[in-house]
């Protein structure tokens, strides 16, 4: 599931012309810990960030976790 994560936020990442800094500041994360979620190192981040992305980038979750949405 790491991986699918990672890439379907970079996916969405790249879709909305950011950079992994510029994708993270707003969140309260930075650039590095986006990178580390793109690879699969982070399995998955904390719910409030999840939920940050949601709020903030229209992310739909179900994308993110299977792909699909």
């Amino acid at each position: 599931m790491e991986r699918i994560f990672g890439k379907n936020l970079r996916a969405i990442r790249i879709h909305l012309g950011l950079n992994q800094a510029n994708f993270a500041k707003p969140l309260g994360i930075t650039g590095g810990y986006v990178l580390e979620i793109e690879r699969g190192n982070i399995k998955k981040p904390s719910l409030p960030v999840i939920m940050a992305m949601k709020n903030k980038y229209q992310v739909n979750t179900n994308f993110l976790e299977t792909g699909v949405g």
